[in-house]
């Protein structure tokens, strides 16, 4: 069976108001049998009223002796006569210092549970108690300092943890500074460290969260890769999610390449964009940055991904043509795209850095509409490009067959 839901092992804190007490008693595991008390059995009627989100809590105790060396609490379906026929889950390891052991209830756990009696099952530990606890939002809760880059990662999320999220949600990351007055960021990426999901974040002396509203995509790559947490600097107590409605969310606004929040508070801070999200790009389209608390000398600057480190964003622009000046103040700033720089972004993605914004948005026109130029007098002497950024000729002059061209950064109708 495909595991997709949450197993995460905490430190436990007092009773909740939000929790129904499904079983006490006493039940020793030892070599997958039980020890000692009488193993713990569930119905779905005790499920009747537990929805996606919702957490099986085990109160444990490790139970060791001279032959047990391996800790883990399980669920497994129950017949009565052969209770390990199948697992409902992977086991949760149960360390030296855990009190409490948690199940998140995602669909496919929760139709599990809803379709037949279940058990407690596993080796080495000792339960006492199991509670139902309605879902309170946190998704993550514990203590992880991370002083620099090296902590890799700081924390990780699986997918299966943000399965109760809707667009519209809020995710709230708990943050304090380690060394108040020294640069802190947060960086948040999907687990395969192959995109970015919400970039790097700033985290100022006095902040103590960092926030973000989920939108149909970032929901989506949270859901099927799960994040890793790094950074520098900073101390993460909780990730929390805030629901809007329950499901009833605004709809998104459009289908931009990406979308979020990343502060780039000093030159350390950057986004980079897969080139996936460019697959249609081409010489002659526009970069489109949305940008917000943009400083009088704020800059964007566009870098090459290259394999080998970054370079440059290839500009008609003449030197310094990668960076954009942010003297207009908040809203939209757009980049034009020549085929060098087309090329490089189909094939190595976009590194997004500068100083002085927060950006909320990027996306690219992909349409020929807007033409700069109307031009038959052939006399530029620039290289020549079609639409999906082939070099077909070294001049305007050279070009005979009629069409849309790109040079020299402009569009021209050739008759």
């Amino acid at each position: 069976m495909k595991k997709l839901f949450t197993l995460i092992a905490l430190v436990a804190a007092l009773l909740p108001a939000n929790a129904k007490t499904l079983w006490t008693g006493s039940c020793t595991f030892a070599g997958y049998t039980v020890e000692s008390g009488e193993r713990p059995v569930f119905t779905p009627a005790d499920f009747d009223d537990a929805v996606i989100g919702d957490k099986l809590v085990f109160s444990v105790t490790n139970y060791a002796n001279d032959t047990e060396s391996w800790h883990q609490v399980e669920l497994w379906h129950y017949d009565g006569e052969k209770p390990y026929q199948s697992s409902l889950c992977q086991g949760v390891q149960v360390l030296a210092n855990t009190v409490s052991v948690e199940f998140t209830l995602d669909k496919s756990l929760l139709d599990a549970l809803k379709s037949g009696e279940t058990c407690a099952a596993g080796t080495g530990y000792t339960v006492t108690s199991i509670d139902l606890n309605t879902f309170d939002g946190v998704i993550w809760e514990g203590v992880s300092n991370c002083p620099d880059w090296t902590a890799n990662p700081a924390v990780n999320i699986p997918g299966s943890a943000f399965a109760v999220a809707h667009e519209g949600d809020e995710l709230v990351f708990s943050v304090t500074k380690l060394i108040p007055g020294s640069w802190a960021g947060i960086q948040i990426d999907t687990s395969d460290y192959q995109s970015s999901v919400f970039g790097t974040t700033e985290i100022a002396d006095d902040q103590t969260e960092v926030k973000f509203t989920l939108n149909a995509e970032l929901l989506a790559a949270l859901v099927s890769k799960g994040i890793n947490i790094t950074g520098m600097n900073f101390q993460l107590t909780k990730i929390q999610l805030i629901v809007n409605g329950g499901g009833d969310v605004p709809p998104v606004e459009d289908d931009a390449i990406w979308s979020g929040s990343m502060t780039a508070g000093d030159w350390a801070n950057f986004l980079t964009i897969p080139a996936e999200k460019f697959e249609t790009i081409k010489a002659g389209d526009k970069l489109v940055f949305t940008v917000t608390a943009a400083a009088a000398d704020g800059q964007i600057c566009l870098k090459q991904n290259l394999p080998d480190g970054w370079e440059e964003m290839p500009s008609d622009a003449g030197e310094w043509g990668n960076y954009i000046h942010l003297s207009d103040g908040d809203g939209d700033y757009t980049f034009d795209v020549n085929a060098e720089a087309a090329a490089s972004i189909k094939e190595y993605g976009l590194v997004v850095a500068g100083v002085g914004y927060t950006l909320t948005k990027v996306d690219y026109s992909d349409d020929i509409t807007g033409i700069d130029e109307v031009n038959a007098d052939r006399t530029t002497s620039s290289a020549v490009y079609n639409l999906q950024g082939v070099k077909v000729a070294d001049t305007l002059d050279a070009v005979s067959a009629p069409g849309l061209y790109i040079s020299g950064g402009k569009k021209y109708i050739l008759k």
